[in-house]
């Protein structure tokens, strides 16, 4: 068992390392859905624009903000300051910007501060884009591979464009509120992609086109001087990220794909699952516990007979032990011999005849017995042991095995005692008292008188039992008498 259970370990434990080697050989599919966020270096990721943060305001704090625009901005005493000061840039790229509206008036008033906001996004949330007097439309391209666009602000380069992949820059503001809001760039259609709306003491930086600060574009020839061109319009201070408004943070609360799109936890998840197969198999299975030696408890009916007859006999309820054992013989005859017990007649002392091929003589006196002690209201104990030696016989004799009268032998021996110890006793008291009275004293006469007392009343002890024996006219079958002889 155990060389196979050590076999079984071995083709897993091969299995596992083909795994990993396979999953770590083969080419990484290339994942093309836009995240937007600063951590994903796919290519619709933000990572690089978020390092190129670093070079267009390298003497400022650049901070990643994963709370809603309230929290950032009233969490604590430092947020509220900055929020009254109005003195740090406020960055969201996404795909769809849809704050609360409580947020976003907690933003309204930011900018009013003069805080600088950059948002760039296909779609805007309607109260925003009403708040906003904005509107965004697609522009659909047949004939053109791609699509290009370039500054408004001669110090900028009109004339320079940067090209970009069809389909990922074909937003555009269709509607726009002329008197607050100006045109900082267009597309190749002429079509405004970066507005600047003037809100209070600070304003807004609007872009149609997330994706054209995506890590795709970015390598890509020279876009990312249109990156660089767009963030000058954000004055030198400290940068908020926003990382919480992702169309990411939304997929991520499916916990399953967050694990899956991580190797270390993917990896971490398949070793959990091949542990717990292993378990299952090697120790899932049943296993046999060790059964304790149970000692069988000791057979204490004899002990509880003998105990319940000596209550009986030193009760000395003859009577009571008499009437159970009746009870008990009836319900006997009743169960086994098939023989109803309502009366003692002639019927029914020949179905017992017939069952137990006893004599007739010895059937009829034992029926008679019974029939005495019911109406008696108290027995002796000789009468009671030759009740239950002969209930005994009759049912030894219908089952067939040998009748035990050894108790009843014992009875008759006890009287054989008494009569010849008391004959003894009077015999020689009477001798010696005849004698002693020629010589001795009266002292002696009365001590022999005493002898002579002693003896007749054991003579008279077993010639009572011999008379209740006779009484009852005791009559223990050829067995008995055998053994008289």
């Amino acid at each position: 068992m155990r060389k196979q259970n050590t076999i079984f370990v071995a083709i897993i434990a091969t299995i596992l390392v083909i795994l990993m080697w396979a999953e770590q050989a083969r080419p990484k599919k290339i994942n093309w859905q836009p995240s937007y966020s600063s951590g994903d270096k796919a290519p619709y990721g933000h990572y690089i624009l978020r390092q190129e943060l670093r070079q267009l305001f390298p003497a400022e704090r650049i901070e990643t903000q994963q709370r809603t625009i309230y929290e950032a901005l009233k969490r604590n005493y430092t947020a509220r300051k900055h929020f009254e000061d109005g003195d740090f840039n406020y960055v969201f790229v996404n795909r769809v910007f849809s704050p609360s509206e409580t947020d976003f008036d907690v933003l309204m008033d930011f900018v009013e501060n003069g805080g600088q906001v950059f948002i760039a996004a296909q779609l805007f949330e309607r109260h925003v884009a009403e708040r906003l007097g904005i509107k965004t439309s697609y522009f659909f391209i047949n004939a053109q591979d791609s699509l290009t666009l370039r500054m408004v602000n001669p110090r900028l380069g009109k004339d320079e464009v940067y090209g970009f992949k069809r389909g990922t820059v074909s937003e555009y503001f269709q509607k726009y509120n002329s008197v607050n809001t100006s045109v900082l760039a267009v597309n190749s259609e002429d079509k405004p992609v970066l507005l600047k709306a003037i809100h209070g003491k600070g304003s807004f930086i609007l872009s149609s086109t997330p994706l054209a600060f995506s890590n795709y574009h970015m390598v890509l020839a020279n876009n990312s001087e249109y990156a660089s061109k767009v963030f000058s319009y954000l004055p030198l201070q400290m940068v908020y990220w926003d990382e919480y408004y992702k169309d990411g943070r939304i997929q991520s609360t499916n916990k399953f794909r967050f694990i899956m799109s991580r190797e270390s936890l993917r990896w971490a998840l398949w070793l959990t699952i091949i542990t717990l197969v292993i378990f299952i198999i090697f120790e899932g299975r049943r296993t046999q516990r060790i059964i304790p030696i149970i000692k069988p408890l000791p057979n204490t009916t004899l002990e509880f007979t003998q105990t319940v007859g000596k209550l009986y006999y030193q009760r000395k309820d003859h009577k009571n032990i008499a009437e159970k054992r009746i009870t008990h013989f009836l319900e006997y005859i009743r169960t086994h011999m098939y023989v109803s017990t309502n009366q003692f007649d002639e019927a029914f002392i020949n179905k017992i005849v017939s069952k137990t091929s006893q004599p007739k003589e010895h059937v009829n006196q034992l029926f008679r017995l019974i029939t005495n002690v019911q109406k008696n209201s108290s027995i002796t104990d000789t009468e009671l042991l030759y009740l239950s030696t002969r209930i005994d016989q009759m049912k030894a004799a219908y089952e067939g095995k040998p009748i035990n009268t050894e108790a009843f032998f014992k009875a008759q021996r006890r009287f054989n005692i008494h009569l010849i110890f008391g004959i003894f006793w009077i015999v020689m008291g009477a001798a010696a008292s005849f004698t002693y009275a020629m010589v001795s004293s009266d002292a002696s006469i009365i001590f022999f008188l005493l002898l002579i007392v002693y003896g007749i009343y054991r003579t008279v002890m077993g010639i009572n039992q011999h008379l209740q024996r006779n009484h009852y006219k005791v009559t223990l079958g050829n067995e008995v008498q055998a053994e008289d002889t």
